[in-house]
């Protein structure tokens, strides 16, 4: 891409309304999940306001659940953490519209995004139909473009703002090793079994949860890295992981494009340190893979490329 290209795509995203949509492009029950984490910002009881806010509002439905812990900082002080958990939503408008509403109503409480957590988003693991190859074309598109995924992730910051290495550590020189050595005719189970043992530290970026006390369903988590309440930032992030795996699943991944750049994986470039980088053809290249919508597409570009915090403000909710 020449540099005329470049400026002319870059003046089409900064000009593009950047809007909360009523449903996405993917099955309508396709279903998933998110976690919210943010900060007190004032000294006042902001744990009982946001209860209120909860109790008041007919969009948590009550499914919604704020949990709070503490965490002891390297200071020697406390800093609470809060964390909404969605309940299951499918890619319908009412469950956008109560998740927009949610972040609303946090907004409205002047909550500051945590730079010690972030944002989780699940899906079921079962969409990949326990199918090695759906499981290793998802592992190979998250080895390759972890530098596009990350960035694409710290939402409407050009970086990360939390400590990757105790949140949302990389995975792709772990995967990468993995998948010289994978086994495709391996029974499924025990693959999984595998990468829950490699992927074993909850602070990886990605998850394979198994189902227990805890968890009702076997889930996939990716950990996307900055959190915030902007409903369109979350939103775009639950688009990237829901469009990726139906991607994989209706068979309409390049296979052959992974492959290559697979075979050219240079393990030097995949360091979070770089990961701030922008990468211009790399993330046209990821955006041609997983979307296939052209408003998908410039919705990831958006948010990947412009990282203006004064801009996203003015943008339409």
């Amino acid at each position: 891409m020449d540099t005329i290209e470049k400026k002319n795509l870059l003046d089409y995203l900064s000009k593009m309304q950047f809007t909360y949509r009523s449903t996405l492009n993917v099955p309508e029950d396709m279903r998933f999940g998110a976690e919210i984490e943010f900060m007190n910002k004032n000294l006042f009881d902001t744990e009982r306001l946001i209860r209120k806010v909860i109790n008041n509002n007919s969009d948590f439905k009550k499914l919604y659940k704020l949990s709070c812990y503490n965490r002891v900082e390297k200071r020697n002080h406390n800093l609470k953490i809060y964390e909404v958990k969605t309940p299951v939503l499918s890619n319908i408008e009412e469950d956008f519209d109560g998740l927009k509403n949610v972040c609303r109503s946090l907004e409205s409480l002047n909550v500051i995004p945590s730079n010690e957590k972030g944002i989780h988003v699940h899906t079921d693991l079962s969409v990949l139909e326990d199918n090695t190859r759906f499981l290793e074309t998802f592992l190979k598109i998250f080895c390759i473009y972890e530098h596009i995924i990350f960035r694409f992730s710290y939402g409407e910051e050009n970086e990360s703002t939390i400590n990757m290495s105790s949140y949302s550590r990389e995975v792709s020189h772990r995967i990468f090793n993995y998948l010289k050595r994978y086994d495709k005719f391996m029974p499924y189970r025990e693959i999984l079994t595998e990468l829950r043992e490699l992927l074993k530290c909850k602070s990886y970026a990605i998850n394979f949860h198994q189902k227990d006390s805890s968890c009702k369903n076997e889930t996939i988590e990716v950990r996307t890295f900055n959190s915030t309440t902007n409903p369109v930032v979350i939103q775009n992030d639950i688009n990237l992981l829901l469009n990726m795996i139906n991607q994989i699943v209706n068979n309409d991944i390049d296979i052959d494009l992974l492959d290559y750049r697979f075979s050219e994986y240079d393990r030097s470039f995949y360091v979070k340190e770089k990961y701030s980088d922008l990468n211009i053809e790399d993330a046209i290249e990821f955006s041609d893979l997983v979307f296939k919508k052209s408003i998908d597409k410039d919705y990831f570009l958006r948010q990947y490329i412009i990282k203006d915090k004064s801009k996203q403000k003015k943008l339409v909710i």
